[in-house]
């Protein structure tokens, strides 16, 4: 519904400035669109949902009892999926959430995440990429999945990051994989209408 609010979630190695086109493009739709803004590269996975969580909450505050949808890429849809758990049990029923689409998300853990993670210089530099690997081990694969939530994935062909096997979760109602890489994903015009689709009927096509 118009006047929803939603929420974005950039990824690894961005700010929210990569959000822009699906900010512009939703906010012209008549959503109250917000971006959060964290340094993706300078903290583990529980320290960014727990910002993202009190970023949430204070935007829930806003406007009481309406729903709350998110659009993330990459990274961001994981401590969307962990900030929006501890919201959950922590506040019961208080945020009425909606729809979650998430571009690229590395639910299953990232295969080249566990190659450049070999490199202790870069896993140096990015501190949530071990956390993001497809090991069994990795902290990716304990991320709680809230039920409050329905999503839907888009997932590039030729991403390069992550594969659309990875991307899965298993229990989204709809998935759509698109014959894009990662880095740009979220920006192409046939995508956002399908996060607007999805947003607003639960499904990326009529």
């Amino acid at each position: 519904m118009r006047g929803d609010g939603v929420i974005l979630a950039h990824g690894l190695i961005r700010s929210r400035a990569s959000m822009l086109v699906p900010f512009i493009y939703l906010k012209r739709r008549g959503y109250d669109v917000a971006s959060f803004p964290y340094y993706s590269t300078r903290s583990g996975l529980d320290v960014h949902a727990a910002r993202f969580a009190d970023f949430i909450a204070e935007f829930a505050e806003r406007k009481p009892g309406r729903e709350i949808h998110f659009v993330t890429h990459s990274l961001g849809g994981i401590i969307m999926r962990m900030a929006v758990d501890s919201l959950v049990r922590g506040r019961g029923d208080d945020i009425n959430f909606g729809r979650a689409v998430m571009f690229a998300p590395p639910n299953q853990g990232s295969a080249a995440a566990t190659r450049f993670a070999k490199s202790k210089i870069i896993s140096n530099v990015l501190r949530p990429l071990r956390e993001l690997c497809d090991t069994p081990g990795a902290n990716v694969h304990s991320v709680p999945v809230p039920d409050a939530l329905e999503y839907g994935i888009i997932t590039g062909r030729w991403d390069g990051k992550v594969s659309p096997k990875e991307a899965r979760l298993g229990c989204e109602k709809d998935f759509l994989v698109s014959n894009s890489f990662h880095t740009f994903l979220m920006n192409r015009p046939d995508l956002l209408k399908a996060v607007a689709r999805f947003i607003e009927t639960g499904a990326f096509k009529r």
